[in-house]
């Protein structure tokens, strides 16, 4: 099934020959192409490593304040994160409140929730134990 864009112009209400007419793509802004991403290079304090994990990250900007991040970290053979002291330090916004981030593996290994602290920009990790899968942490917030 092909998606179509929505359409520039759309009369406000049906058969009203002189009706305003309200541009959907300035109502939706980028919402319907999407944000792309912006890739970027998360570095971390006290995360554990045998070998040298590979980390790649890409944020998202949704409207004027919304950002929605992942991380990916994959081990070389395993990482070991301790809950409120392993965290991602270089995070490229700030953000203006306090919020959660969840991480995860594909088979579910590792299934649990972390924390932004807006302060210093610090995305918290939680916790895990020579995790040999590769971890996605993924969260939002209200950024600029």
């Amino acid at each position: 099934m092909a998606v179509s864009p929505v359409p520039s112009m759309q009369p406000l209400l049906d058969g009203q020959p002189y009706t305003a007419d309200l541009n959907w793509l300035a109502f939706f802004g980028e919402l319907f192409n999407g944000d792309l991403g912006t890739a970027w290079n998360p570095t971390f304090v006290s995360l554990g490593a045998t070998g040298t994990p590979t980390i790649t990250g890409v944020y998202y900007r949704i409207g004027q304040g919304l950002v929605w991040f992942s991380i990916r970290i994959v081990p070389a053979t395993n990482t070991t994160s301790t809950a409120a002291t392993t965290y991602c330090d270089n995070f490229p916004l700030s953000f203006v409140n306090d919020s959660v981030c969840l991480a995860s593996t594909g088979s579910g290994a590792v299934q649990a929730i972390g924390g932004i602290r807006a302060a210093d920009k610090r995305i918290y990790t939680p916790g895990w134990s020579a995790a040999t899968e590769t971890i996605t942490v993924v969260g939002f917030g209200e950024a600029r």
